[in-house]
């Protein structure tokens, strides 16, 4: 099951820190209130109320790891689940097979029980494309290789 989860703030820009108000989208110039948007493509268990989605940031300069230029540390953000809707396809035409909308209250853990986190590569096997050797094989020649 395919889903796409998007982590609002339950009260609008309101609810928005000074620092995040006006968030742009991207690249663009569009103003959004979008805070996250994750796929899972994996069937996880559902968001539920409490949950607290990731923060990411990259600092090579403290990475154990060669993360070639990846996110290199990860920690709970301050925003926390308080509701929760989940809209299901029925045409069965449909890119996803549902849309989970979290919305969330600006709730952030205090500094020192919620350190940044080194995030471990990710480790890209066969068993990653499920045994297909050729799409692993595929997948290798995409891969930029530095010396």
């Amino acid at each position: 099951m395919t889903r796409q989860i998007l982590f609002y703030p339950e009260a609008g820009y309101s609810s928005l820190p000074d620092w995040q108000y006006g968030h742009h989208a991207g690249d663009s110039e569009s103003v959004t209130t979008l805070l996250r948007e994750y796929y899972d493509g994996a069937g996880n268990e559902p968001i539920s109320v409490g949950h607290r989605p990731f923060d990411f940031k990259r600092d090579n300069d403290a990475a154990t790891f060669d993360h070639r230029g990846g996110v290199t540390h990860r920690r709970l953000s301050p925003w926390r689940v308080t509701k929760v809707d989940e809209y299901v396809g029925n045409t069965g035409q449909e890119d996803m097979d549902g849309i989970v909308v979290a919305y969330c209250t600006y709730d952030p853990l205090p500094e020192e029980q919620n350190p940044w986190v080194e995030v471990e590569p990710a480790i890209v096997s066969v068993e990653s494309f499920d045994g297909d050797r050729a799409a692993y094989e595929a997948w290798k020649k995409t891969q930029v290789v530095t010396a």
